[in-house]
């Protein structure tokens, strides 16, 4: 989703998106994440995230005008909710305290961090700051969700141990436990039997249809 303009001038853009994110849809499929770094009268620079042909990311450098950039630019600040982040489910949430800057920063995001063993078991100590991960940028502007079929797939393959199925749900497993976690924003209130059902857990029937509505699965309560 493409957020309208939300300043009036070249300058004001400048001052106030410094050191944050926008997108931009540069002609394709998708909306890059680029950063401000600059620039002079109505020409604004940016180092622009893209997916590498070989996997992973490159930065590119990209000019426009400011007229150009209106069109183009996705303002504000985009949602974040439930991503992935190298195999991990985590929802991520802005931080409530005021900020005269605008557009995405990840430090003004707070993350809550589900199968955190998978990532803990791979790097150990050298567990990288999953703020700082560039998957998180991506996917607040691309974000990617699973059926839970498709979902429960991945999970069963070992491909991931946690999967965005939308907005506020995802699904996620734990050692020596079974069937995979059904997460709604940051609590776990169900799991998943099978590949085309979900139970909820005791305490959350009132969230039960509002799963059933959005993720178009058998749903009971137990």
């Amino acid at each position: 989703m493409q957020l309208p303009c939300d300043v009036e001038t070249a300058e004001d853009f400048r001052r106030y998106y410094a050191s944050a994110y926008v997108g931009l849809r540069l002609g394709t499929s998708h909306i890059n994440p680029a950063k401000p770094t600059g620039g002079t009268d109505g020409k604004i620079s940016f180092k622009v995230l893209e997916k590498s042909p070989t996997g992973g990311y490159i930065w590119t450098d990209k000019v426009l005008q400011w007229k150009d950039l209106i069109e183009v630019c996705s303002f504000g600040i985009p949602k974040l909710g439930m991503c992935q982040i190298g195999g991990e489910l985590a929802y991520g949430s802005m931080r409530g305290e005021r900020n005269s800057n605008r557009g995405f920063t990840t430090e003004r995001v707070f993350f809550t961090e589900f199968a955190h063993w998978y990532l803990r078991h791979k790097y150990g100590a050298g567990l990288p700051v999953i703020s700082f991960n560039q998957d998180i940028i991506w996917q607040a502007y691309n974000p990617r969700y699973e059926s839970v079929a498709g979902a429960w797939g991945r999970l069963q393959s070992g491909e991931s141990v946690g999967v965005p199925l939308h907005e506020n749900f995802g699904l996620y497993t734990k050692p020596d436990y079974k069937y995979p976690f059904l997460a709604y924003k940051k609590w776990t209130i169900g799991f998943a039997p099978n590949a085309y059902a979900l139970v909820v857990g005791r305490g959350y029937f009132d969230y039960m249809e509002y799963v059933d509505r959005t993720l178009h699965t058998n749903v009971t309560g137990q």
